[in-house]
C-alpha cells in the first residue's frame, strides 16, 4: 500500500482500541497488604469455618492478591461508605429524614 500523505504531514493515527496501559509493577506494600489478607483469610476459614486440609489456603489465595492489588480503592470505598453512613445518621438523629 503506498503512503499517500503529503511531505512532513502527521501518521496516521490508528484505528481500534489504544494500546493497553502496561500493569503497574508489585510494590512492598502491595505484597504486605496481600499477606497479611492471606493470612487473616486462612485464620478465619480455618477457626471460623471450620475449613481443614488444603482447602482453606487455596481458597484465601485469590481472594488475597485482588486487596493486595486494590487496597488503596478498597480504602477509599470504606472511607467513602463510612462518611455516607454518618451523614445518614446524622439526618436520621436531626429528624430530616422521617427518622
Amino acid at each position: 500500500m503506498a503512503d499517500d500523505r503529503p511531505a512532513g504531514a502527521a501518521p496516521a493515527r490508528r484505528r481500534g482500541k489504544p494500546p493497553a496501559r502496561p500493569a503497574e509493577p508489585w510494590t512492598r506494600w502491595h505484597l504486605l497488604v496481600a499477606g497479611a489478607a492471606y493470612v487473616v483469610i486462612v485464620a478465619y476459614l480455618i477457626e471460623g469455618r471450620g475449613l481443614s486440609g488444603w482447602l482453606p489456603f487455596l481458597v484465601a489465595a485469590l481472594p488475597a492478591l485482588l486487596i493486595g492489588k486494590q487496597w488503596k480503592a478498597l480504602l477509599m470505598l470504606g472511607a467513602i461508605v463510612a462518611g455516607v453512613g454518618l451523614v445518614v445518621s446524622l439526618l436520621l438523629r436531626s429528624g430530616w429524614l422521617g427518622g
